[in-house]
């Protein structure tokens, strides 16, 4: 299920009540997304994050960093969770230019 994320805290005389996570619970910061679907007409969101390596020559100096994308997480969903997350992000995403004025 797909739902709008409030990081404003309760109002006075609120109830709050904490959402439990599941065992296999995965948090973890993504640098890119790739997106397709299966022939099983589900949809498979990829989560990628960079790994990346100082690189520095014998005598120590520092000459940059290497690096690849490597894949975090994988999610599939159906075609209805994908229309609801697509109509969810495009919500946020119209709040957050208002906002941050983007």
């Amino acid at each position: 299920m797909v739902g709008e994320m409030s990081v404003a805290p309760a109002k006075k005389g609120e109830e709050e009540i904490e959402v439990p996570r599941a065992e296999g619970f995965i948090e973890a910061l993504a640098g890119a997304v790739v997106v397709g679907f299966s022939d099983d007409g589900l949809f498979i969101l990829e989560f990628l994050r960079p790994l990346t390596k100082l690189v520095a020559d014998r005598e120590g100096r520092i000459r940059g960093f290497k690096g690849e994308m490597r894949s975090c997480a994988r999610i599939y969903i159906s075609y209805v969770t994908a229309k609801k997350l697509l109509q969810t992000l495009e919500d946020q995403i119209k709040k957050y230019e208002e906002r941050f004025k983007e």
